[in-house]
């Protein structure tokens, strides 16, 4: 368990803390808990900078909040230390100050102009008109506890940031060849033929006799054993609990409609045509020929690059973004093109480019009834949250007061409801449980709290769903004897007879094809008859994700055998058995090649400038002072 929360903490802490950058002063209203025990008002020192601890408790704050509502469950002072959280909140702090030191010795400045479009073009403060609104960005301050001028300056910041590590990344040193190499890897695909041994392949095996019945359960008492039982009350609310205070006529959900219905069908697409050529002056002379007349490949062919002309297909915005193949600003300008229209040539690691627009599908705008649901749903979250944020609110402090689940319920115009018998796998008297709450682990909060207590809230990670349970009563395990649980024992001994048959018969004819003395898949199939049989698979991928048929090692084997080889038996997780025999080699599709070494290089490119952005922290970290006072 610690395990887990462990690396989710940790890989929660490192996914905020980008936005943890931008909203350090944020202001919470935190106590002394992170507080620094030695009593000092500086939580670190870095250069000629001090940090003041009242940054560090308002990260720790921010971090405390934020891993609680990821994960649906609150965590300790202690486990934070645990698992480093407050060490990474002060190098986060540390090294921002250590960046921002730097780039001020480097007089890279940002022009009140960019961080005017930085802001303007943050998503975060549009209105309802899909535009930057006043009122909304004077919110997000006041929410946050920020000035405006403190908001500007953390911005110009972040931008001076991106311009130093936009400059040391810029020349990633991605090579063709690492590209080229990289991509067959990932692309080759093979075919393969798999003999297959079913569970059931082994089955006479007999019953068990007194003694060895008698021994197999000594052995596994524990497995037989009447697991903890529980009963318990619960209290669940959500979104739809304070539906009843927003206004969801359809007089407005048609106003929200007729506001927003442009963006709620399907995407624009663009089918699209590219040359890429590795000369700038070829693409320009490309470019030209394309002001004069529309057929790309002309263009190309009057450039002598006949070759370089290929297909995009049709694709939205955000299908060309999300590969990173071409540089945003290339997207950008692509998607406000008309028909026939054609960027200005820019370069990317594979050459210089020019993109045509060849046809445009406009998406389709729904109908109010389609969509009037969907409609409803978000109206619900957006305006219901507050409200649901004081009901969760006015819960915690009736329950902070001692009051029981079904007090709160009722003075509070909720629900509970009760669960008997309900064991740590999540079954009540033999049956699973469908009614408890999908979220923040319901088993594990109902059995850490002991009889009579009452668990703290849990709220779902979107925060528009909340529970807390209570423990009416414990019935507490006890082994049962072997009359109780014979037929049980008998037939888990039956089944453990069975793998361990299956498994020896797997082996062994694996050993016989791979021993190279003629006998096949095929004639082994034969031999042994019954549900046994062999199958044709592919082509697959190096990244084939596990199925019921083939298992992730048997995967990885097959791309290291030779064709005709066999390798060895592997479990599967119905029980079976399953033996790979490599059939083909695929290589990759020339016609994908530009399209995939693209998507290569950019993962190449950014990996190398996030190695970049290390190694300048680390550089930094050599040149200044560095004391953190923080433990």
């Amino acid at each position: 368990m610690q395990e887990s929360l462990a690396s989710r903490i940790t890989k929660i802490t490192g996914t905020v803390m980008v936005a943890f950058l931008i909203l350090s002063f944020a202001l919470w209203g935190v106590g002394d808990v992170f507080r620094n025990k030695g009593g000092s008002d500086v939580a670190a020192r870095a250069g000629n900078q001090e940090i003041p601890m009242q940054d560090y408790e308002r990260g720790m704050t921010i971090e405390s909040r934020r891993i609680q509502q990821m994960l649906g469950q609150p965590v300790s002072e202690e486990a934070l230390k645990h698992y480093g959280v407050p060490q990474r909140v002060i190098s986060t702090l540390v090294n921002r100050s250590l960046m921002r030191q730097e780039t001020a010795k480097l007089g890279l400045g940002v022009s009140d102009e960019a961080v005017k479009q930085d802001v303007r073009g943050d998503e975060r403060f549009f209105g309802e008109a899909g535009k930057f609104s006043r009122e909304h960005f004077e919110q997000f301050l006041h929410g946050y506890g920020l000035t405006e001028a403190q908001y500007v300056e953390d911005v110009r910041h972040q931008l001076a940031t991106e311009m130093l590590m936009g400059a040391l990344s810029a020349r990633a040193p991605v090579t063709k060849e690492e590209v080229s190499a990289l991509f067959a890897y990932r692309e080759e695909q093979r075919k393969a033929s798999l003999l297959v041994l079913p569970k059931g392949a082994a089955q006479n095996v007999g019953e068990p006799s007194a003694p060895q019945l008698e021994a197999y359960y000594e052995k596994e008492k524990e497995r037989f054993a009447a697991p903890e039982m529980r009963s318990v009350t619960y209290l669940s609310f959500g979104i739809e609990n304070v539906a009843h205070e927003v206004d969801l006529s359809d007089a407005a959900l048609r106003a929200e409609y007729d506001q927003h219905k442009e963006a709620l069908g399907p995407a624009e697409k663009r089918t699209l045509k590219q040359a890429v050529v590795e000369d700038e002056a070829k693409a320009k002379a490309i470019a030209a020929v394309l002001e004069k007349q529309k057929d790309m490949e002309v263009a190309a062919k009057e450039a002598g690059e006949e070759k370089a002309v290929s297909e995009l297909g049709a694709v939205t915005q955000e299908e060309l973004e999300e590969p990173n193949i071409l540089p945003a600003e290339a997207v950008l300008a692509i998607f406000t093109l008309p028909e026939g229209g054609h960027t200005a040539p820019f370069k990317t690691v594979l050459g210089w480019h020019v993109v045509q627009v060849r046809k445009i599908e406009k998406g389709k705008i729904p109908g109010f009834e389609e969509v009037k649901a969907k409609i409803r749903e978000s109206l619900l979250a957006e305006k219901g949250g507050d409200a649901l944020y004081k009901l969760s609110t006015q819960v915690e402090d009736k329950l902070a007061s001692g009051a029981k689940l079904e007090d709160v319920a009722s003075a509070l115009n909720l629900k509970t409801a009760k669960l008997e018998n309900l064991n740590q796998k999540g079954k009540m008297q033999g049956e699973a449980v469908a009614r408890i709450p999908d979220f923040g682990d319901f088993l594990a909060h109902t059995f850490k709290i002991g009889a009579g207590e009452v668990s703290e809230l849990v709220g779902s990670p979107e925060g528009t769903k909340y529970f807390a349970v209570q423990v009416d009563g414990i019935t507490p395990p006890r082994t049962r004897a072997l009359a109780e649980v014979r037929d049980n024992v008998a037939e888990v001994w039956k089944d453990q007879q069975r793998r361990d048959r299956l498994k020896t018969l797997a082996e062994g004819m694996a050993s016989t094809l791979s021993d190279g003395k003629g006998a096949t898949l095929e004639s082994m199939v034969s031999s042994i008859g019954g549900d046994a049989k062999v199958v044709a698979v592919g082509p697959l991928k190096r990244d084939y994700a596990e199925g019921a048929i083939l298992p992730l090692a048997a995967v990885k084997e097959l791309f290291a055998l030779e064709p005709g080889k066999t390798g060895r038996a592997w479990p599967r997780a119905d029980g079976g058995f399953v033996i790979v025999r490599a059939d083909k080699v695929i290589a990759p599709e020339e016609s994908k090649r530009e399209v995939g070494e693209a998507a290569v290089a950019g993962e190449l490119a950014n990996g190398f400038g996030q190695d970049v952005q290390e190694q300048v922290i680390i550089h930094l970290r050599n040149t200044y002072p560095v004391r953190e006072y923080v433990q």
